[in-house]
Order: C-alpha cells, then sequence, then structure tokens
C-alpha cells in the first residue's frame, strides 16, 4: 500500500483521482482547481462561466 501512496505523490494526485477513469489529466485538473480556489468568488464565477462556455 505503501507504494502504491508512492505513486500517487510522484504524479501529484490523489488515490481517488488515480481510479477515476472519467479524468483525462487528473493533475492538470488538481492544478486548475488549485487555482480557482485562490480567486475571489466573482472571479471564480466567471471562470466557470469560460468554461461552460467552452464547452458548448
Amino acid at each position: 500500500m505503501t507504494g502504491f501512496f508512492y505513486i500517487c505523490d510522484y504524479f501529484g494526485i490523489t488515490p481517488k483521482e488515480f481510479f477515476d477513469f472519467g479524468i483525462d489529466s487528473p493533475k492538470l485538473s488538481s492544478e486548475i482547481i488549485a487555482e480557482i480556489q485562490k480567486l475571489s468568488y466573482e472571479k471564480s464565477v466567471h471562470i466557470l462561466e469560460v468554461i461552460k462556455d467552452l464547452n458548448k
């Protein structure tokens, strides 16, 4: 089990992200979320709207 956690740590992902086959780039997703969490509420809402627009 220790080896598994080492692998997750090496790739910068959580065990949940490791087994989530619906995410193509778990490390990138984590980085995006970490950066969004640094923003104000208003800026976070703006980013959400941009993402929704890109996904249309």
